[in-house]
């Protein structure tokens, strides 16, 4: 299924996550560092025949680090990602739906 989704090879990439959201539609889920260290969520589909990245990570702000995600999907239904910012030990938890 394509190459390495990873953007750096030589930076961890932690937690990755699949969901299936239909008959050849996957997505993939994972925390990857940034080039400060700090783990960013980034969620990739796989449409049959390529992957396609998020246009960036989805936890926000710049510089908190996403702590746990998970992601779920169904044929036909929104693709959901629920995450945890922050560093301890005050943690928001933010859920989202996927574009």
């Amino acid at each position: 299924m394509g190459g390495r989704l990873n953007f750096d090879p030589a930076r961890f990439v932690r937690c990755p996550r699949l969901a299936v959201e239909g008959p050849g539609r996957v997505v993939l889920s994972r925390s990857e560092e940034d080039a400060s260290g700090l783990a960013q969520l980034w969620i990739s589909r796989w449409d049959g025949s390529a992957w396609s990245d998020s246009p960036g990570p989805l936890n926000a702000p710049a510089g908190v680090p996403v702590w746990w995600h998970q992601v779920a999907a169904a044929p036909g239904a929104r693709t959901a990602v629920a995450y945890q910012l922050g560093q301890a030990p005050s943690r928001e938890v933010v859920r989202i739906e996927n574009r």
